[in-house]
């Protein structure tokens, strides 16, 4: 099976999503929701939340703040 230039055409957007613009997402998210809950540095947690691979970061945020109060 060969990968043909279609097939990279219809996976490119796919692959920018995950790899670009879904960590910022994360890490606007993580970042605003730290300022409003005022739980460490938010800056610090949107980092760690972004650049994590996996979305480990994330999970980890979620988990750590589960029992704070959400919008």
């Amino acid at each position: 099976m060969s990968i043909t230039l279609s097939g990279i055409l219809i996976l490119l957007p796919l692959i920018i999503i995950f790899v670009l613009i879904a960590p910022i997402i994360i890490g606007i998210y993580v970042f605003r929701d730290a300022k409003r809950l005022e739980n460490g540095d938010p800056l610090l947690w949107a980092f760690v939340a972004a650049l994590t691979p996996l979305y480990i970061g994330l999970f980890a945020y979620v988990l750590i703040n589960s029992d704070k109060k959400r919008l």
